[in-house]
């Protein structure tokens, strides 16, 4: 078999130049969480996940209408070719550890194989699933900052303290 016959064709798709909202918002509304990137001639020069918004954009407190999505997408991906195998396909998706892959024909997307399309086609096995989603998950990047993004909570004292206050606050009436 080869990636045409699973491939889901006319992928999802946004420009150089749009923002990270809108890009959340195409995801949103064709429910997906993988959009490819085109330049102004239509070629793919990136491709963006759903975990990159919330990554790259949120997290940042980046103003995600006015940054592009070229900030926060990917420039190094791996592709297949309508005419790969399954098999290929497969592979390069357990070494890369993503769960989708673009199809380019001559530059241009032509379509997407996802770990779910393989699923449904019977494919791949458990274990082959499991080799994908364990290298995804890989090992933790240790310039990320993992401190809390909330604020600390209130420590005992001023907890008890502002009770207090509002146990003698008067009782406000809803009555006219």
């Amino acid at each position: 078999m080869d990636v045409r016959s699973i491939m889901k064709p006319n992928p999802v798709v946004c420009g150089t130049l749009d923002g990270i909202s809108e890009c959340a918002e195409y995801m949103y509304r064709q429910n997906v969480g993988y959009l490819v990137v085109l330049d102004e001639h239509d070629r793919c020069v990136g491709v963006v996940t759903d975990r990159d918004v919330v990554c790259g954009g949120v997290a940042q407190g980046v103003d995600l209408a006015a940054t592009p999505v070229t900030t926060i997408m990917e420039r190094e991906f791996k592709a297949v070719a309508p005419g790969d195998s399954l098999h290929d396909c497969l592979k390069l998706m357990q070494v890369e550890g993503v769960r989708r892959v673009p199809v380019l024909d001559n530059g241009k997307c032509v379509g997407i194989v996802s770990l779910d399309g393989l699923i449904a086609s019977g494919f791949c096995s458990l274990a082959e699933v499991a080799t994908i989603l364990k290298n995804q998950l890989g090992e933790p990047n240790p310039e990320h900052d993992l401190r809390p993004m909330v604020p600390e909570p209130a420590n005992k004292e001023e907890i008890l303290a502002q009770e207090a206050r509002e146990a003698h606050e008067p009782k406000k009436s809803n009555a006219a």
